[in-house]
Order: structure tokens, then sequence, then C-alpha cells
């Protein structure tokens, strides 16, 4: 083998290589179906009779981006979600949701991020959570709020 084959079966050694690693190593994220209006969200809660679960959370908050890497991507936390109508609010963007829903971060004079609140279809109040929850504690209480609502 001369040099210039040589030179040429590295480079395709190499590509093929990185093509490889990168497919192998590419995981994709797989997450919540999250609704990001409020209002359409309540109205396909009460169109659809399904409670409401809305998660308030800010890009700054670093229990939030905790949350959103280990536990919004967990799979029966992304299945269990299926019985709600999941409504992602950014207190940043979204200050008047987190303000009517008294779910706004402390440096806005609210209750503190992340927090999640349950509404039934009506929009009414189950359950306020506040703070880091991890998948299994999240999964309890979504099971509690669907008991909940069964048994209204």
């Amino acid at each position: 083998m001369n040099r210039r084959q040589f030179k040429w079966s590295a480079g395709i050694f190499l590509t093929i290589s990185i093509l490889i690693l990168s497919f192998s190593c590419h995981k994709q994220r797989v997450s919540v179906a999250w609704r990001r209006d409020v209002f359409l969200g309540l109205e396909q809660a009460k169109r659809l009779d399904k409670p409401v679960l809305m998660n308030f959370t800010a890009i700054w908050c670093p229990y939030c981006q905790a949350m959103k890497d280990s536990v919004w991507s967990n799979p029966l936390v992304i299945e269990t979600t299926k019985a709600f109508i999941p409504v992602w609010v950014d207190v940043d963007s979204n200050k008047a949701a987190a303000t009517v829903y008294h779910a706004s971060a402390r440096k806005y004079g609210g209750i503190g991020i992340p927090n999640m609140l349950f509404l039934d279809a009506q929009g009414d109040s189950l359950l306020h959570l506040v703070g880091f929850h991890s998948a299994d504690s999240l999964v309890y209480f979504m099971n509690r709020t669907l008991d909940q609502v069964k048994n209204q």
C-alpha cells in the first residue's frame, strides 16, 4: 500500500468511526408532551375531562433543570403524565399565569420553584407541590391526584 492509499484508507476509517460513535452516543431525549399555553391547556382539560398538571419553572433555577434532566424524562413519569394535560409555565416569560396560580418564583414574591400544581378538569386546585421531587415521589403524588379525581 502506498502512502496515498494509506491516507485515503485512514481518512475513510476515521470518518466511519466518527459516524458510528456519534450515532451510538446520541441519545434521543424523551420527555413529557408539554403544552405551553395555559388557557389552551385548561380548555383542553375541560373538553377531554382530564386533570391538569402545571409545572412552574425557570431556566435559571438549578432544581428546575435537575427535574427537567432526571425526572421529566423518566419513563414512568412520562407514562403517568399521559393521564393529565401537562402545561409548562416559565415564570419569567409567563408571569401572569404564575401570579394567578400563586406559583411564581420567590424573586417575584411567590412560593418558589420548581412547583407543580394539579387541577381538576374544571380548573379547581387539587394539590400544590413545591420544590424538587424525585421521579418516584412525583409519580406517587400524580397517582394520588388521579385517585382523588376518580372519587369526586
